[in-house]
Parts: structure tokens; sequence; C-alpha cells
């Protein structure tokens, strides 16, 4: 499971400033080449779709959240804005939980070939 935040910033016809935020989860890693994505909106009165998740067959997590990025893009009220892609660390566990689980190891550092970096060349 990936956390993750998705900001969308430009001006809308008439010139105002526009910003969105949404939070996006994925799930699927244990699907075999499955993936879901599911997004909760952050900012008051962004466009949703009418389905806050998808769901693929093939191409795991990361197809089903280009897909679900590629969706809110289109959404009236986003169309023209730019993408920025945030990568969130798990949350901490609680004390408890810790003590008997190890932490989970820490994502990799975004590079050109990275799944972020391939999200904001589509954004574009």
């Amino acid at each position: 499971m990936e956390m993750m935040t998705l900001k969308l910033k430009g001006r809308d016809a008439e010139g105002k400033e526009r910003y969105r935020s949404y939070y996006l989860v994925t799930d699927g890693g244990r699907m075999a080449g499955r993936g879901r994505a599911s997004v909760i909106p952050m900012s008051i009165g962004a466009p949703m779709p009418e389905d806050e998740h998808v769901e693929v067959d093939q191409g795991g997590e990361e197809h089903a959240l280009m897909k679900l990025v590629s969706t809110l893009l289109a959404l009236p009220g986003n169309e023209g804005l730019v993408a920025e892609l945030t990568d969130m660390a798990t949350p901490p566990q609680s004390m408890n939980v810790a003590l008997s689980v190890p932490s989970p190891p820490a994502p990799p550092p975004a590079g050109e070939g990275s799944f972020v970096s391939r999200l904001r060349r589509l954004s574009r």
C-alpha cells in the first residue's frame, strides 16, 4: 500500500488561481498484476469522479494510480491544472505494534525513472 498527495495548481479561464488537493491510496501488491487506487478530496469543492476508486486487472498499483490521476485531471474544474504528486512515508505505528513488528523499509528516492517522475510527465 502506498499513500500520496496530489496537488493541482493553475489558473482558470478567468485568470483566477485554482488549487486542489487529493489524498491517494493504492492497494494491490498481492493480487498478481491487479491494482486498486482510491481518492479522498482534501480541498473543499474539489471535483470528484463518480467512483472514488479505480481497479485494474493488469499493471498493478502503478497503472491504477496513473488511471486515477488521469481521471482527476480530466474532471471539469481540474482541466489545465498542473499536477504535483508527493509520495508520503508510511505513518508511524503505535507503540504496541512497533515492538512486535519491524518498521517497513524507507521508499526509494524519486529519480528520473521512478513512478512519481513518470506521473509528473503524464500530467504535463
